[in-house]
């Protein structure tokens, strides 16, 4: 989608709807840009889980993230160190050493 104003910016935020805080704080975001930008940006908010080309495994991990944090911490875990930038740049050096 293009903008019809040259001088607007377009910000996307990603988010997930997993528990309740990504997608208050992707709303607070949104309202404090669009506050500060005075109309000067255009701000979507979107939830790239939802898409159907998304395995389905990611899709479903949005229903059962309380039940996963309460229930199963040690996947929790897990999951978020798999994604967290400095473990998996810890890792590809630690790997690149051993080579």
């Amino acid at each position: 989608m293009r903008n019809s104003n040259q001088s607007e910016k377009r910000i996307i935020i990603l988010t997930s709807d997993a528990g309740f805080g990504h997608r208050s704080a992707s709303n607070a975001i949104k309202a404090a840009l669009e506050e500060l930008s005075k109309e000067k940006c255009q701000v979507d908010i979107i939830n790239p889980l939802e898409d159907k080309r998304t395995p389905f495994f990611l899709r479903d991990s949005q229903e059962d993230y309380d039940r996963i944090v309460r229930e199963m911490p040690k996947l929790y875990q897990l999951g978020y160190e798999a994604t967290d930038d400095t473990v998996v740049v810890r890792s590809h050096v630690r790997h690149s050493q051993e080579i």
